[in-house]
């Protein structure tokens, strides 16, 4: 998230077209009356937001995670105003636009499905294009007044910026080929099952792989992992998962699509719970491919990593890890394991240990479904120190042992 900070007013108006968060997660270091409406003190209303005031935040940012001096922290204003100024003159109505468009979608205000989202991604493709252009052109030429110590630190935000401009542009083009996002077509069936459920209403269900990119970035933010194991951590491992899970949702892709279809019809006619739990049994072998994913991510981290991790990010790291892993799936007897652990099941019946007494070692068995190396997942989801002494993590390489 850090590398979006460069250029925010940029990735503000562009980055956020992916419905992504347009700053870093931090609030403003002094809330005060009368401040002129930004992206985070105002993020549903871009027609209301303050590019200059923008761009200072951003400077401000900046100059704290590179250790800026005074001379570098005014290069880096100049510059940032002299390329956010050129790329908004030419875009920034449409831009404002899109961005206002994207909200009212994510917030429900629109209805959306799969041809709304094809239209708003063939206006917004070209822009975000040309964005990318000039946040990694502006990069390169602000890079020039680092000094070493800072540019292992540009290395690694750098890297992050590319794999969320591919994931991005990856995301653009499914819209573009009509395949809009699943929650725009489920959100009639979607909101009416919570309801039915008592829970809160959301706008948007992404597929739970199109989260895990954003799942990687947070380990390696959580466990500070260094550039090797970072590379890592997105090339190989990240890469090699959402493969697989695209392999899967491609050959279930008739199944999916039924699905989609019947939530493409009046809602009256639709049973949103029994919906949601065929979608739910569906994406159960690429939830097990994401704690698969997990599992490798754990072997990069080191001891030392592991126990310095900051506690409450720690905390967010396993939120999102119980979201994007599923339901806790009950015992072949019914009965959680001991500290409250609860072990996948297949739908056979067996436990996901008993796959090694089958003699399926693979990441997909015979019917074409992810098989479930899940390890039991509880409140804790990740080792603790205690835990990792007792078995040392590898050393990380570019090509981890998984």
């Amino acid at each position: 998230m850090k590398a979006r900070r460069l250029f925010t007013s940029l990735l503000a108006l562009a980055l956020a077209l992916s419905g992504a968060s347009v700053t870093s997660a931090q609030n403003p270091d002094q809330p005060v009356r009368d401040v002129k409406p930004t992206a985070q003190s105002h993020p549903n209303n871009p027609e209301l937001w303050d590019v200059q005031a923008m761009m200072e935040d951003a400077v401000k940012q900046i100059a704290r995670r590179y250790n800026l001096n005074d001379a570098q922290e005014n290069y880096t204003r100049l510059l940032l105003v002299k390329n956010t100024t050129a790329f908004l003159e030419k875009y920034e109505k449409d831009i404002r636009e899109l961005l206002k468009e994207s909200i009212d979608l994510r917030l429900g205000i629109i209805k959306g499905n799969a041809d709304i989202y094809k239209r708003w991604a063939e206006r917004a493709a070209p822009i975000y294009e040309a964005a990318k252009v000039a946040i990694l052109d502006g990069n390169m030429e602000w890079r020039n007044v680092l000094n070493d110590e800072q540019k292992k630190t540009h290395d690694l935000d750098l890297s992050l910026m590319k794999s969320q401009f591919e994931q991005v542009s990856r995301t653009l083009e499914t819209w573009k080929g009509g395949g809009g996002p699943t929650g725009a077509l489920a959100k009639v069936a979607n909101d009416a099952a919570r309801k039915e459920l008592g829970q809160p209403q959301t706008a948007v269900h992404l597929n739970p792989e199109d989260q895990w990119l954003a799942y990687v970035n947070k380990f390696i933010a959580t466990y500070q992992l260094d550039e090797k194991q970072s590379i890592a951590a997105r090339e190989k491992i990240h890469r090699e998962m959402r493969a697989e899970a695209e392999k899967y949702r491609e050959k279930q892709k008739k199944e999916f699509d039924k699905i989609n279809e019947v939530l493409k019809t009046d809602a009256r006619k639709i049973k949103p719970r029994e919906l949601m739990q065929r979608r739910q049994e569906l994406e159960q072998p690429i939830r097990d491919l994401f704690v698969e994913m997990h599992k490798r991510l754990m072997q990069l981290a080191n001891t030392n990593q592991i126990a310095s991790a900051d506690a409450q990010m720690k905390q967010q790291l396993e939120a999102l890890y119980r979201t994007l892993a599923g339901p806790i799936q009950p015992n072949r007897d019914g009965k959680a394991e001991p500290d409250g652990k609860i072990g996948p099941v297949q739908k056979d019946g067996k436990s996901a240990d008993s796959e090694k007494e089958d003699g399926k070692s693979d990441t997909l068995n015979k019917s074409g479904q992810p098989a479930s190396k899940a390890t039991p997942v509880g409140a804790t989801d990740t080792p603790t120190p205690a835990q990792a002494e007792s078995k040392p993590a590898p050393e990380p390489t570019s090509k981890p042992h998984d």
